[in-house]
């Protein structure tokens, strides 16, 4: 693992420690890992050797975008070509079939990051900015899941008739501290109307059994609880927990 660490940073990659059989890349450096990601030899040394850890890429601060396909059949024809003419490494992550990861720069003057755009939905998702992907030789959490590189080579810059169709990505915004969660969830323990949390939910898993991003998806889910539990619908720690069950089932594949 830590010789292929080195490789990846030698190459340019910013990278994260992860968990073995996990991709959070929070899972060893904790909230903020985005601000420690390295291609450091020893700093890498220090979190990997020893260990059985994976490493996940950092994209974004390595100044690349990623394509993450998760289902090959519907992606879309020029973002396919795309893949194709540029000669793009490639990862997959299946022991079988063409799902997987493919490597691009991002062009001059962008800034990308995780959204789809004028891409449409269904087909996968994009990662840019504070996106990541947990990389060979790293284990998969899932059944039949297996981390390949099936070419390498130098990374290519996206096309223009691609990155047309990407929105750039807005000022970051760090994420809500643990304390002020818990707040949130003590403060709003009403039960005005409880039946309304399950459209959250129903729509969570009907966007993932078609093939959206279960990220965006959970992401859009979250907001609209809290507005609701704001509006005092429903308990905050109910939405929350419930929210999360659902989203690890589908990370799991149920």
């Amino acid at each position: 693992m830590l010789t292929a660490a080195l490789a990846y940073a030698a190459a340019g990659w910013y990278l994260a420690p992860v968990k073995r059989g996990t991709k959070d890349p929070g899972s060893v450096l904790g909230k903020g890992w985005q601000h420690q990601t390295s291609r450091d030899p020893q700093q890498l040394a220090a979190w990997l050797a020893g260990t059985s850890h994976g490493v996940a890429l950092h994209a974004g601060r390595s100044g690349a975008v990623v394509v993450d396909i998760d289902h090959p059949e519907l992606v879309p024809d020029v973002l396919a070509l795309a893949i194709k003419e540029t000669d793009a490494p490639r990862q997959t992550t299946r022991t079988t079939g063409e799902r997987g990861h493919a490597f691009f720069t991002i062009p001059p003057g962008r800034t990308l990051g995780n959204s789809t755009g004028g891409l449409g939905k269904g087909w996968g998702e994009m990662r840019g900015a504070n996106g990541v992907v947990v990389a060979f030789p790293s284990q998969h959490p899932e059944p039949g899941g297996r981390y390949a590189l099936v070419s390498t080579g130098p990374v290519p810059v996206l096309p223009d008739d691609v990155a047309v169709l990407l929105p750039d990505a807005g000022p970051a915004t760090d994420a809500a501290s643990d304390a002020g969660v818990a707040a949130f969830r003590a403060e709003h323990t009403e039960a005005l109307r409880p039946a309304a949390l399950a459209p959250v939910l129903d729509q969570f898993a009907a966007t993932c059994r078609g093939g959206g991003s279960r990220h965006e998806a959970v992401l859009t889910a979250a907001c609209w609880a809290a507005r609701e539990a704001a509006a005092g619908f429903y308990p905050a720690a109910d939405a929350f927990d419930q929210l999360g069950e659902a989203f690890a089932a589908a990370i799991a594949g149920e």
